[in-house]
């Protein structure tokens, strides 16, 4: 024990005296390693939307049924854009439900209270197509939480059948 005593006290003199005196130490030998402490905080956003908008039931000949709203979900960090493609059956510029080769165009606008860049009136959702550079059309805040989207069918109703069309809904952050 006495041996161990007499070391420390040597080691402590090796540090302190030459702190005191400007002299030099015994050689003392160490190794070192660095090392980065990293984490990267990422913006996240999730999108949900119910899996149809169902216009019900129209008669062979008649007008077009009434509107149909649904709600998008969205959860962000931040603000977000809300973009939606053509729909499969697109051509020009109209969205179209369509049946063994008949079709019904529809169109889709959103809520102008909900959407971030002020709109006077309710605004069409555009056909963003999934070859647009940048981000998508419709800028919100973060604070929009949910998204009303009102679809309209238009025209007079073809053949009897279920008239169906997929859209895709992008948020970019």
């Amino acid at each position: 024990m006495y041996s161990t005593i007499k070391t420390l006290i040597k080691r402590a003199l090796c540090v302190v005296l030459p702190m005191l005196t400007g002299g030099p130490a015994e050689a003392f030998v160490s190794a070192g390693a660095s090392q980065q402490v990293q984490l990267t905080v990422v913006a996240a956003c999730t999108v949900s939307a119910p899996a149809a908008v169902t216009f019900g039931n129209a008669v062979t000949g008649s007008a077009a049924p009434s509107p149909v709203t649904t709600t998008i979900s969205v959860s962000c960090d931040g603000n977000y854009y809300l973009g939606v493609n053509a729909g499969a059956n697109w051509s020009g510029t109209t969205r179209r439900m369509t049946n063994a080769g008949a079709y019904i165009p529809y169109t889709l606008t959103e809520n102008s209270t909900e959407i971030g860049d002020n709109l006077a009136a309710a605004q069409a959702l555009g056909m963003m197509q999934t070859t647009d550079a940048g981000k998508p059309p419709h800028n919100f805040a973060s604070t929009v939480t949910s998204v009303t989207i009102t679809a309209t069918a238009q025209g007079t109703m073809p053949a009897p059948g279920t008239y169906a069309d997929t859209i895709t809904y992008t948020v970019a952050w």
